[in-house]
């Protein structure tokens, strides 16, 4: 009896994601220890952004199937990884002001841009219904957080 073979795991390819996980959970554990200037989550959340774009360049050739082809990497997917990529800085440097205006929880909120990115890159990039729904549950779910991230509103708490 032969031992099932275990599929091929590209870990280069899965560069945006691991990059924007791991500023996500920077920018948790960032929030935990500094004062009250939240200034640098800003900075570390589109760091992380510039990172998982310039990390998206990283193969040279393209498609590259990882997971047994449930996740794959190619023009349409790198495409779709830059517009996230921009539009999510763009969230995160439009909101700054209303952050403070508002009292919003900083770090919490800029990591769920950095996890509702994941979900959008991991969508991007499927080829398979468990991937697909993987991205979609991490989208969703880092979308309802942030419709109620506002505990105090009745809007907020109609949304979520």
């Amino acid at each position: 009896m032969e031992p099932i073979p275990a599929p091929p795991i590209d870990l280069i390819s899965l560069a945006p994601v691991l990059v924007l996980s791991v500023f996500g959970i920077m920018v948790l554990v960032t929030d935990l220890f500094i004062g009250k200037d939240k200034s640098a989550l800003v900075f570390i959340s589109l760091t992380g952004l510039l990172m998982a774009v310039i990390s998206s360049f990283a193969k040279y050739n393209l498609p590259v199937y990882s997971f047994n082809g449930a996740y794959v990497v190619d023009h349409l997917s790198i495409f779709f990884t830059m517009i996230f990529c921009i539009s999510s800085a763009l969230a995160i440097m439009v909101s700054v002001d209303f952050n403070k205006r508002e009292g919003i929880k900083i770090g919490e909120y800029y990591s769920l841009i950095l996890f509702c990115t994941v979900g959008m890159i991991l969508l991007a990039s499927s080829t398979d219904m468990i991937m697909i729904f993987l991205g979609i549950e991490v989208v969703s779910i880092s979308l309802y957080i942030l419709a109620g991230i506002q505990r105090n509103n009745i809007k907020s708490n109609e949304a979520a």
